[in-house]
């Protein structure tokens, strides 16, 4: 079940009985949960198998595929509790492959450019990403979603692995004269660890200090993106769901994770939570 309006991804539920579809349906249209975003909904088959975000950059004419990336959309580990924004992302995922018999090529051809011919057939001048969530199931690859932009958080994992100039694939982007060299990327693995707000993604509690920022140290390979945070008197506070991306690059996916598992616990504020199983379905 699925709010037809925007929901900062948070519209959607998954339900396997008949009472918790009631009780969803209830929530949207009695009890207003979503505002006007669920006041109309879209009821879908369930798509069983494993998620990738495929997103391509365009400059009219050409679309090129980035690294597949893998996001976990729901709150907890083992993807249990509700769907959020993401909780985390990794790439490039490469187990896929093998394991759904598809590539990243036959993805882009199937998924990205026909998008790209569909539009200028329409006379429509589009530069810029173009996002495809997809579920790779026994019957193939299927179609969730396509946004105009990047995923969050697939983007942070992205723009850190990413070897070229950002400013420079814009600059072909808008010049319409993107080619594949324009986007290369470093050898090895990135990950991004989401630090959620307690209540997240329903009701999340906000205005508490976040503690031991200043004692983490940041480079090419390390970052901290802000995302829902507040700087009041030298001091950072919790200011919305998703508060802070915890971002790596290194030679491996494990050693990624490991840079970022070792430093997230420094980080605290009243509540704060985070998947602790990020990049699981490679092993699974």
């Amino acid at each position: 079940i699925k709010a037809d309006g925007l929901a900062g991804g948070k519209g959607v539920t998954i339900e396997y009985s008949y009472d918790t579809a009631q009780e969803t349906l209830q929530n949207l249209f009695l009890k207003n949960t979503l505002g006007k975003s669920g006041q109309q909904i879209v009821i879908e088959e369930f798509l069983e198998g494993e998620e990738v975000s495929l997103i391509g950059v365009t400059d009219g004419k050409s679309i090129f595929p980035l690294c597949l990336t893998q996001d976990h959309k729901q709150l907890n580990d083992n993807d249990n509790g509700p769907n959020t924004g993401g909780m985390g992302a990794y790439c490039p995922v490469t187990h896929v492959f093998d394991r759904w018999h598809v590539n990243l090529h036959t993805l882009s051809q199937q998924f990205l450019e026909p998008v790209i011919q569909y539009i200028q057939s329409q006379k429509i001048s589009y530069q810029g990403f173009l996002y495809a969530g997809l579920m790779l199931t026994k019957h193939g690859p299927k179609l969730l979603e396509y946004n105009v932009r990047l995923g969050d958080p697939e983007a942070q994992s992205l723009m850190m692995l990413l070897k070229s100039d950002l400013v420079d694939i814009c600059k072909a982007v808008l010049e319409q004269k993107l080619t594949a060299e324009h986007i290369q990327f470093h050898a090895g693995a990135s990950a991004c660890v989401v630090i959620a707000s307690d209540g997240y993604p329903q009701s999340p509690k906000t205005g508490f200090a976040i503690k031991g920022l200043s004692s983490i140290e940041m480079n090419d390979t390390f970052q901290i993106f802000h995302a829902g945070t507040l700087l009041k008197d030298n001091t950072y506070y919790n200011n919305g769901g998703r508060v802070l991306s915890v971002t790596s690059k290194s030679e491996s996916l494990d050693k990624a994770l490991s840079q970022i598992y070792n430093n997230i616990t420094k980080i605290t504020f009243e509540g704060n939570h985070y998947r602790k199983d990020i990049g699981f379905r490679r092993n699974s």
